[in-house]
């Protein structure tokens, strides 16, 4: 029996797509593999990073927060938060994330921003705090955080609140805090 020549064209040709198809689908499931593998690791660190912080929200003390425009040279009239931070447990505390949120009567969030109270802060090329590179077991500090893009609802709020006149106040701002990550030592 004979094969014609032009079907030996469809036959190498068949087979060389077919193995193309082939290697190409090999390429793909070992890149999906990597890729999955690389979310399933993020998300792991995520959850280990949530877990950690959860265990350890119950030895960081965050007290005498005070939310208001600032009175001093260096955010004279922006919006900003000042605190207070203890470590009550026995380990140290090399790395510490704070989410602020502020929102209104309803429930709507004004404003979200998240920060680092043990890293030093500069702002227009001037050193707001000294660097505290860890909180140690039993020890405290104080904290001062610049609201960046703070939307004019709440610096209109904060004026109203400073103002000599006392007015009725209709607007409230709840200030909530949540410690999003720690990393001890």
């Amino acid at each position: 029996m004979r094969i014609k020549k032009k079907s030996i064209l469809v036959i190498v040709f068949s087979s060389v797509l077919i193995s193309f198809v082939l290697i190409a689908t090999l390429i793909g499931f070992y890149l999906y593999l990597n890729w999955k593998a690389d979310v399933n690791k993020t998300s792991y660190y995520n959850s280990i990073r949530e877990l950690n912080a959860a265990l350890y929200k119950k030895y960081i003390e965050i007290s005498d927060i005070t939310f208001e425009l600032d009175k001093e040279w260096d955010f004279y009239n922006k919006p900003i938060i000042e605190g207070h931070i203890s470590n009550s447990s026995n380990k140290k505390i090399s790395y510490l994330k704070l989410r602020l949120t502020l929102s209104d009567k309803a429930g709507r969030v004004l404003y979200m921003d998240e920060f680092h109270p043990l890293k030093a802060r500069t702002y227009f090329g001037v050193i707001v705090k000294l660097p505290v590179s860890y909180l140690a077991p039993g020890d405290s500090i104080s904290f001062k955080h610049f609201l960046k893009n703070c939307p004019e609802i709440i610096v209109s709020y904060l004026e109203l609140k400073n103002g000599f006149a006392k007015t009725k106040e209709t607007k409230t701002i709840d200030v909530r805090y949540k410690v999003v990550e720690v990393t001890t030592q």
